[in-house]
C-alpha cells in the first residue's frame, strides 16, 4: 500500500463533498434513464432475444440426444455403427426403439388393403412375447426433450421480462459506463481527465468481450459438462427455460464486470492508493482472490465456467500491471512515484 501523496488527485478539486454527492446523484439518474430506454428496446426485440437465449441449451440437448442415440445403436450392433445409421445421425436424426405386435399391424393394414396376404414368417421375427422390435427415426430438433418447458401460464411472461432486462443492460451498457467515467472524471485533475476518454472505449470493449465470451465460449462446455452428469447418473434432462434464463442472466454480466479488472487497477494506481510494485509483489494473492471471486460469481459451480472466468481475469491482471507501468512512466512530475 502506497502512502498518499500530499498533492493527491482530489486535493485541488474545486468540488466539495456535497458537490460530489450531487454529481453522483445526477450520473445515477442518467444511467437509470439509459437503462430504462434499453429495457424498452428490449421489450420490442424480446422474442428474438428469448430465441437467442434458448439456442445454447437447445444445441446442447440436441448433441446430447444424438450422442445417446449413437451409443445405443453401437450397443445393438456389437460396438459398430452401420453406415446407413451414421448417415442419418450426421443429418440430425435420432432413433428410438419401439415394440409392436406383428399380427396387430397386419390386421390394421388388412382393413385398408383387403388383398394383403399375411407373411408366413412374420411371427418368427418377433421375440418371446410376440413383439417385433422396430427402430424409428426422427429429427433431433423435433424431439420433445429438446424443447425448453414452462410449468405455469405466467412463467412465459416473466421469461419475456427477464430477457428484455438482459437486452436492456447490454444495450445501455455503453451509456451507463459513460456516466460512470464522467463521475470519475469530475474528481480528477484537468490534465488527468483525458484518461477518461482512453478508459471509456476500453471499458465498453472489455464488458462486451466478457458478455460474448460467456455466451459463445463458456456456455457450450458448461452445458456439455452438466448434461454429462445426467448421462452418468442415467437421468433424462428436462430443463425449464426459467431456470436456464436465470443462469444466462447472471453469468454474462459477471464476466463483463470481471473483465473491468485492468481498468480498476489502473484507476487505483492513478489515485495513488497502490503502486505498480505492489501489484507485482502480491500477484499470488491476487490470483487467489481472482479464483475465489470467480467461484462466488459462478452460478453453476462447475470447474469449466470457473476456469473460463478466472483464467482470462488472471491474464487481465497482468495486463493491468503492464498498463499501470506504462502510465506511471508517463506520469507528470508532482503526482508522486514509486
Amino acid at each position: 500500500m502506497a502512502e498518499l501523496h500530499e498533492d493527491d488527485l482530489f486535493r485541488k478539486s474545486s468540488m466539495s463533498f456535497g458537490d460530489h454527492l450531487e454529481e453522483l446523484r445526477k450520473r445515477l439518474f442518467r444511467a437509470a434513464s439509459w437503462l430504462f430506454v434499453g429495457v424498452v428496446i428490449g421489450f420490442i426485440i424480446g422474442k428474438p432475444v428469448v430465441k437467442l437465449i434458448e439456442s445454447p441449451m437447445e444445441n446442447a440437448l440436441r448433441e446430447y440426444l444424438e450422442q445417446r442415440a449413437k451409443e445405443s445403436l453401437r450397443s445393438k450392433n456389437g460396438g459398430k455403427l452401420p453406415d446407413s445409421d451414421d448417415a442419418l445421425l450426421q443429418q440430425g436424426y435420432v432413433s428410438e426403439s419401439v415394440f409392436v405386435q406383428p399380427n396387430k399391424i397386419f390386421d390394421e393394414l388388412s382393413k385398408s388393403y383387403p388383398d394383403l396376404h399375411k407373411p408366413p414368417a412374420a411371427a418368427s421375427q418377433a421375440n418371446g412375447n410376440g413383439l417385433l422390435s422396430l427402430t424409428i427415426w426422427h429429427q433431433s430438433k423435433d424431439d420433445p426433450q429438446v424443447q425448453l418447458k414452462t410449468l405455469n401460464a405466467q412463467e412465459a411472461f416473466m421469461i419475456y421480462i427477464k430477457a428484455a432486462m438482459l437486452a436492456g443492460v447490454v444495450l445501455a451498457s455503453p451509456f451507463m459506463f459513460r456516466e460512470l467515467w464522467l463521475f470519475v472524471a469530475a474528481g480528477l485533475y484537468p490534465h488527468e481527465r483525458r484518461y477518461v476518454y482512453i478508459f471509456f472505449p476500453f471499458s465498453i470493449g472489455l464488458f462486451l468481450a466478457g458478455v460474448l465470451m460467456a455466451f459463445f465460449l463458456a456456455f457450450p462446455p458448461v452445458l456439455k459438462f452438466l448434461l454429462g452428469f445426467n448421462e452418468f447418473l442415467g437421468i433424462a434432462p428436462d430443463p425449464r427455460i426459467n431456470e436456464w434464463l436465470s443462469f444466462v442472466l447472471f453469468l454474462p454480466l459477471a464476466f463483463g464486470v470481471g473483465f473491468q479488472l485492468p481498468l480498476v487497477m489502473l484507476f487505483i494506481n492513478r489515485i495513488g492508493l497502490i503502486w505498480v510494485q505492489a501489484y507485482k509483489k502480491q500477484w499470488r494473492i491476487a490470483i487467489l482472490v481472482i479464483f475465489i471471486t470467480a467461484t462466488l460469481l459462478n452460478p453453476s459451480g462447475d470447474i469449466y465456467s470457473l476456469c473460463l472466468m478466472a483464467l482470462p481475469m488472471t491474464v487481465l491482471y497482468f495486463g493491468g500491471i503492464a498498463l499501470c507501468a506504462y502510465t506511471s512512466g508517463r506520469r507528470p512530475a508532482g503526482l508522486g512515484g514509486e
